[in-house]
Parts: C-alpha cells; sequence; structure tokens
C-alpha cells in the first residue's frame, strides 16, 4: 500500500441516478468510476443512497 494520500469523492443518488440514466453529468461519474477502480481515487456511496436509487429505478 502506497503513502500517498488518494482523492477521496462520496456520491449521492442523485449522481447515480444520472450515471444509470446517462444524463448530462453522467461522464463525471463515469470517469470518477473508473480512476477508482484502476485504484486512483476511493468512492464511497452509503447504503440508504443504494436504496433511494434502487427505489427510483423500480
Amino acid at each position: 500500500m502506497s503513502n500517498e494520500l488518494k482523492p477521496i469523492y462520496i456520491l449521492d443518488s442523485f449522481a447515480m441516478l444520472a450515471f444509470l440514466e446517462n444524463e448530462a453529468s453522467a461522464t463525471r461519474v463515469q470517469t470518477i468510476l473508473a480512476i477508482a477502480q484502476q485504484g486512483g481515487t476511493l468512492v464511497y456511496f452509503s447504503i440508504i443512497n443504494l436504496g433511494e436509487v434502487l427505489y427510483n429505478r423500480a
């Protein structure tokens, strides 16, 4: 594990819905998720926000 500090993003349901529905800010969220997948940043998403996304997508 490296000692460098990584940026941290906390995504909310609005950001995730924008990503899933390909809205204007979807590109920004996609970029953050891609960087996180490569280990370049940390991303947090709460269980409450997950519930909101699932509710709105049902």
